[in-house]
Order: structure tokens, then C-alpha cells, then sequence
């Protein structure tokens, strides 16, 4: 089992003895039941919430922005990135069953997948001035966090006629073991959806998948879970306004990182970018009218050196920060928010987010440092 393989599978285990809010017997069972590797029980920080099924999921996710999401074209796109996607999650779930269990749609109760319309017809009955926001989950209950999400958030015409209110939003997630098994697949469709939505800008990398209908009580989750296994963990809903409204700025860098023409010329164009990512470290391609960059083989979270000291961020992430600096948001407010009543740590200040955002920043002397690290690290193959 390697490093990342064993991360995933402690992070039940890590809190074994330091929690107590589920009876010893039943975490024992949930930690030991190697289907449950890379979860945690629902709000398992939140001692004032029941902890029955799953409350986050470690796995891979990608997050495209675009606009036009209130046209049949951009809908019917998101139809055919469905689709495209089911066809990769059967193939990670090992079988030709789907492992989709659940569609929510604009704010309805859910449905189970065999009695939901498909996404293709909602895309031609849904009118342009009504939402397009789509949840579908694999989880044994539709309000269980699970490996396998695909979402959709568009705005209604007359919202995106103000100008005023961002981009719409496309979330897809595979299992992290599927991912680093076969990254090039998921690489295709990230790339294959970025140019048929003609994506403002994307990434992707680990995050944690939350329960649809119970995020604020999970966030504690996403947060334990980042600090167990390093800085490449995404943090924060991808489809919170304060992170649609980044139109000229990107969040973060990450495995994948999709800029638009007008970014790209604002880190030096193609030849800048090159003279600071060594390409057989990192990967640019064009697509959708900009470029797409990644960054090693597959998606990092950290490394720890030594037993007991903090984990290091993924040299190549520390690189193409500083390459991308340019662009980079200083700030979103608050990327979690927590409950009202909670005591667990999560990122739900100012002054907490933003260190965040800044975790990649590093003296010259340690880019130096992440430079030479990058070297250590295996090189893409040929055909990535």
C-alpha cells in the first residue's frame, strides 16, 4: 500500500481514541471496514447532531467555471458531461451498475436515480429564467456524503444579464484510489468538459465531499481531514458565491489548472511559464482559449518527512504558486462556516482563510528548495 493509500485509510482511524461522540464498538466496526476508508461519520465533530451514515469523503474533484449556464446549449453540454462521467465512475465502482444513487434538482426533495428525469430532458424543459442546479450523489442515503458527486450551478438569465453575481459552476469527483490509478481518464474529461463548457477557469485535486444537505455540520470533517493529510486538500464549497465572483483571480492552484488568455498574459504569457515549470514536471497545454497546466502525475496532498513533524506542502504546487502568484486571490472572506453552537476548528474567519489561500507562499530560499524537490518527484510520462 503506498503513502497516499495508507493516509486515506488512517483517516478514520485517527480519531479512533481522541472522539467519543459515537460508542467505541460502532467507531471500531466503522474504522475497520476497509468500504469506509477515506470517510468519516456524519458531523462526528458535532456533538449536538446525530452521527448516523456518512458525514465527508476524501476524493478527487474538479471545478469548472463558465458562463452561459442559463442556455439549452450550456445545459445540454452539462447533459453530455453527465453522461461522459457515468461512464468513468462505472468504470472506477468496478462494475456497469452506475454508482449514482440520488438526484436533488433546484431545491426538490431527491429522487432516487432510476425515477429521475435525465439531465438532458431537465435541460429542455427547465426555462432559462429557473435555476439549473443539479446534485446527484452516490451515497446509501441521498443525505450521505459519498466518492461519487456530480453537480451543476447556473445562473438564471436574469441574474446572469446583472453581471453582478458569477460564474456557473460544474463539480465532478471520482474516488482518490480510482484517480491515482488511472489520472489520464480523469485528465480527458476534465479537459473534454473544460473546452465544451469554453471554461473560464478550472482546478483540480483532493477535496473532501460533504453531505448535501448537512455542510455547515461536516465542515469540522473537511477541516480534521485537510490538516490529517496535508495543504493539496481543497477547502470551502466550489460553488459559494464569494468564489463564483472570481472571474479575473483563481482560489488556488492545484493538480489541474485551467486560466483563461486574459490570466495567461498576466503571469508572461507561454514562454514565462515555461521557463519556470520544467516539462517534465509539469504539463501545458492549450485549451479552451487558455491554458491548462499539470502539475505531476497525479493529485497531491502532502508529505510528511518525519513521524510526528508537519506535513510539507507538494513541491510542485509550491511552484506553480509562485508562477500563477499573480493571479491568485488574497482573499474570500470565510471558507467554511461551522455551526453556530460548534467548538471545532474550521475556516471561519478572515484571518483563517486567508492564511489558506496562502499556504504555498514561501521565502525565495524554500522555492529554491521546492524547485529542486520537484526533480526528486516521478516524471510525467510522455503522453500526459
Amino acid at each position: 500500500m503506498g503513502q497516499f493509500s495508507m493516509q486515506i485509510s488512517s483517516v478514520s482511524g485517527s480519531i479512533l481514541h481522541a472522539h467519543q461522540q459515537m460508542s467505541s464498538n460502532e467507531f471500531e466496526a466503522w474504522v475497520h471496514d476497509p468500504n469506509r476508508a477515506g470517510t468519516l461519520p456524519y458531523a462526528i465533530f458535532e456533538p449536538r447532531h446525530p452521527h448516523e451514515g456518512v458525514g465527508a469523503a476524501v476524493a478527487v474533484r474538479a471545478c469548472l467555471y463558465f458562463q452561459g449556464g442559463y442556455t439549452v446549449d450550456k445545459r445540454q453540454t452539462l447533459a453530455w458531461a453527465f453522461d461522459e462521467y457515468i461512464k468513468l465512475a462505472r468504470e472506477a465502482a468496478g462494475g456497469n451498475a452506475t454508482p449514482i444513487k440520488w438526484l436533488w434538482f433546484n431545491g426538490r426533495p431527491a429522487l432516487s436515480i432510476e425515477k429521475a428525469p435525465p439531465l438532458a430532458t431537465l435541460a429542455k424543459q427547465v426555462p432559462s429564467n429557473a435555476g439549473f442546479d443539479a446534485v446527484y450523489t452516490g451515497g446509501e442515503t441521498a443525505r450521505d456524503a459519498s466518492f461519487y458527486e456530480f453537480r451543476t450551478f447556473c445562473l438564471e438569465k436574469f441574474q446572469a444579464d446583472l453581471g453582478t453575481r458569477g460564474l456557473d459552476v460544474l463539480v465532478f469527483t471520482l474516488p482518490a484510489p480510482f484517480v491515482r490509478g488511472n489520472p489520464q481518464s480523469f485528465v480527458n474529461l476534465f479537459r473534454e468538459s473544460a473546452i465544451a463548457l469554453d471554461a473560464t477557469h478550472a482546478h483540480a485535486g483532493l477535496a473532501v465531499n460533504l453531505s448535501p444537505t448537512g455542510r455547515a455540520e461536516n465542515e469540522s470533517s473537511e477541516y480534521f481531514i485537510a490538516q490529517q493529510l496535508g495543504p493539496g486538500v481543497d477547502i470551502g464549497d466550489p460553488m459559494a458565491m464569494k468564489v463564483r465572483k472570481l472571474t479575473a483571480h483563481l482560489k488556488t492552484v492545484d493538480w489541474l489548472t485551467l486560466i483563461d488568455g486574459a490570466m495567461l498574459e498576466r503571469v508572461g504569457a507561454i514562454p514565462a511559464l515555461q521557463s519556470e515549470l520544467p516539462p517534465d514536471w509539469f504539463a501545458l497545454e492549450r485549451c479552451a482559449g487558455g491554458l491548462l497546466i499539470r502539475a505531476g502525475i497525479s493529485p497531491q496532498a502532502g508529505t510528511a518527512h518525519r513521524e510526528g513533524q508537519p506535513i510539507v506542502a507538494p513541491p510542485a504546487y509550491v511552484v506553480l504558486n509562485a508562477a500563477l502568484r499573480a493571479i491568485l486571490v488574497d482573499s474570500v472572506s470565510s471558507l467554511q462556516r461551522g455551526t453556530v453552537n460548534g467548538d471545532a476548528p474550521v475556516y471561519n474567519t478572515p484571518a483563517s482563510s486567508d492564511a489558506w489561500l496562502r499556504r504555498f507562499d514561501v521565502s525565495p530560499q524554500a522555492l529554491l528548495l521546492a524547485k529542486a524537490a520537484v526533480l526528486e518527484t516521478p516524471r510525467l510520462l510522455p503522453s500526459a
